[in-house]
């Protein structure tokens, strides 16, 4: 229970003397154990000085830039260096606290519980240096009006260093990476709480080592964008599949992420269904198909790894929404896919398990319009472009559809897409092939200089028959209208007319 006491932030009564000035980040929590014995860990992202002092409270941060009720550890180094990537352990199975680094001093009742936080914090005489804080509570406990309790808090202005499991959890601990791994790539990963193992039953005690690396280049990932992917199929009857097409190439490492939650009308996700997270295992060139099944009873994929959250069970006339998550909280809306019935979308009121808001702005949704339990995309017989593929694939009369009842369709695996008729490259620009007559009218064109490696498609992507000699291209056997003329030489379209 916590007493009303309140801490200025500054705690003038003590009277320290800090060997060097810490910033946001410098140390992160890696660990979490609010049931039973009170543990937790700290990663020292740089060399912490000798007689370094630190602070760590679970007592709310205020409105006002105060701390109010429950109490504060002090800890403060030896007289030696704590090398980065070094590991602070923090733990009261003695009875009192104590540290593998350091001595610690407690004041108030510090007895970090339940739905609760952990701030760092070094104060100074000007002013105090949030480090870094660590929620395990539900999503809303750090609040932004209101009064505080004794399981939510404010953020202190201007910390990015916050890891917030988004659920009510009391143990938890960041997977350490198995091999070397730089600085920047680390923080990322600790901040995101899908790294972490998270747990109500069992006590996952400290981390294993972690070998930090800056030699080690940052992964660069691309940022995907509305339309980069498209959902092909939706499988719920028997085993949940899902299918996806890339419609822009996706990096390794990338993370995509898809739910049966409902979308709400204040924007944020519900919470009584569930997710999974899928990430490339290589680097996944457009026109790829990609699926995720729990065929066996475990949701696997052919292109990436899966990991489930909570009770992802697609099933009759729902909806699935695919994202990614951008600094941590931002969501980005990618592809969505509805197959119950044409009011599934809703504009006011509240969702259900077969209703949702639809995102805003969002384009690439495929709405079945009639309450269905699997659909799948009819694969093209021909190559085609990205930017017909979608146009394809948004168009609800190609799809099979089928209830619970009638036969479950196979899933589209397997796009051809060609790669010289991407997006990008569809636009009616010239080059400089010099090709002539161009309308031409008697469908014989003509080249100024020998060409290689000759090929004519149609708008769609499909290979056309041609004859190419003495510098001369018979298109004869085709109708006319505009196509695509490529050659090691360069491309250029070509215009048949009457």
């Amino acid at each position: 229970m916590k007493k009303t006491i309140l801490h200025a932030l500054f705690l003038l009564s003590i009277q320290s003397s800090f060997c060097q000035s810490l910033n946001d980040g410098d140390l992160l929590f890696i660990s979490i154990q609010a049931s039973g014995n009170k543990e937790f860990s700290l990663l020292a992202m740089k060399t912490i000085l000798p007689n370094e002092e630190l602070f760590l409270t679970d007592a709310a941060y205020q409105e006002n830039g105060t701390f109010l009720g429950e109490g504060t550890l002090k800890w403060k180094n030896d007289n030696k260096n704590i090398e980065k990537g070094s590991i602070i352990e923090i733990s009261d199975a003695s009875g009192s606290f104590k540290s593998n680094f350091g001595e610690i001093t407690k004041t108030g009742s510090f007895t970090p519980s339940g739905t609760d936080q952990l701030i760092l914090y070094q104060p100074n005489s000007t002013d105090t240096t949030f480090i870094s804080a660590i929620n395990w509570g539900a999503q809303d406990s750090w609040i932004s009006s209101g009064s505080t309790t004794t399981s939510n808090s404010y953020l202190p202005k201007n910390l990015s260093s916050i890891i917030t499991f988004g659920s009510n959890k009391v143990y938890g601990k960041f997977n350490s990476p198995t091999s070397e791994i730089s600085t920047i790539e680390l923080k990322k990963s600790i901040l995101n709480p899908d790294s972490w193992t998270l747990s109500n039953l069992t006590p996952l005690g400290f981390c294993s080592e972690i070998n930090i690396n800056d030699s080690i280049p940052e992964i660069v990932l691309n940022t995907l964008k509305d339309g980069d992917i498209a959902f092909t199929s939706i499988l719920t009857t028997k085993n949940k599949t899902i299918t996806f097409v890339a419609l822009s190439e996706i990096k390794k490492g990338q993370k995509l992420f898809f739910t049966d939650n409902a979308l709400q009308e204040n924007g944020k996700l519900a919470t009584n269904e569930g997710q999974i997270i899928w990430t490339a295992t290589s680097t996944i060139k457009e026109g790829n198909s990609i699926y995720i099944s729990d065929t066996s009873g475990i949701y696997t994929s052919n292109l990436g790894n899966v990991e489930k959250k909570g009770s992802f069970t697609p099933s009759n006339s729902e909806q699935l929404l695919a994202f990614q998550i951008q600094n941590n909280t931002d969501t980005l809306f990618l592809a969505a896919i509805n197959w119950g019935t044409g009011n599934s979308w809703i504009s006011t009121g509240v969702t259900s398990t077969t209703t949702s808001y639809k995102p805003i702005n969002l384009k690439t949704i495929v709405n079945f319009g009639s309450a269905k339990a699997n659909g799948v995309f009819n694969c093209p017989t021909q190559l085609i472009n990205t930017l017909q593929l979608k146009e394809e694939i948004l168009n609800i009369k190609n799809w099979t559809l089928a209830t619970s009842s009638e036969a479950t369709p196979l899933p589209c695996l397997s796009i051809h897409v060609n790669q010289v008729l991407t997006i990008s490259e569809t636009n009616f620009t010239k080059s400089d092939l010099d090709l002539f007559p161009n309308p031409s009218k008697n469908n014989l064109v003509y080249s100024s200089t020998p060409l290689t490696n000759t090929k004519v498609y149609t708008l769609l992507g499909k290979e056309v028959e041609i004859t190419y000699s003495n510098n001369q291209l018979d298109l004869s056997n085709l109708p006319k209208g505009c196509y695509i003329f490529t050659c090691d030489q360069g491309r250029q379209n070509l215009y048949l007319e009457d």
